[in-house]
């Protein structure tokens, strides 16, 4: 998981090399970015584990110029074993190459059963990434759908890939709020 299975452009290449090298710390990537639906306007999921959550979040909003402030502190039971684990999300838009990175951040405690619980979501059965590619061909080049119509259907086809009841949940935590997100719904994690 510390390298992709797709070819990234240059540009990102570029973007996640600086990103290791300023925080000194692997970057660990999932989802579709090391599955066959990767399209290059897909978003590219990475996770960094860390003994002080703080001080990467400084690090990493400092290197990105980003408002700590936008960061999302959330809980999240884990599909593996139950385990509840909490860590920090931000997404970012690289606006001069046009492509999204969601980043989470989690204690070093929690990498082992993270990456286990994670890496089951890379390997989808074959039908699964048949109508994932369908659906990013339509929402993507064809745009037929609009954005909560296609994270709707791709967060059913991937619980159903893998033989889940129920999506989950990322429970967000605030100074004022709690606030429910469904786990595959992540641009709504951030409204």
């Amino acid at each position: 998981m510390e390298y992709t299975k797709n070819k990234l452009p240059d540009c990102k290449i570029h973007f996640f090399t600086k990103l290791k090298e300023y925080l000194n710390t692997k970057i660990y990537y999932y989802g579709s970015v090391q599955r066959y639906d990767f399209f290059d306007e897909s978003d590219i999921d990475i996770d960094i584990f860390t003994i002080n959550e703080f001080s990467t979040i400084n690090q990493i909003c400092n290197f990105l110029n980003y408002d700590k402030n936008e960061v999302k502190h959330f809980i999240w039971k884990l599909d593996i074993n139950g385990q509840v684990v909490q860590g920090y999300k931000l997404l970012y838009h690289d606006q001069p190459n046009n492509f999204y990175v969601d980043i989470s951040i989690f204690n070093e405690k929690y990498k082992q059963n993270i990456l286990q619980d994670q890496l089951s979501s890379n390997n989808l059965p074959f039908y699964s990434i048949f109508f994932l590619l369908i659906l990013k061909i339509i929402y993507y080049k064809i745009h037929l759908i609009d954005w909560a119509t296609y994270s709707y259907l791709k967060k059913k086809i991937i619980i159903t890939g893998l033989g889940l009841t129920d999506d989950g949940e990322f429970i967000i935590i605030g100074e004022d709020r709690v606030k429910r997100i469904p786990f595959g719904n992540l641009f709504s994690f951030f409204n």
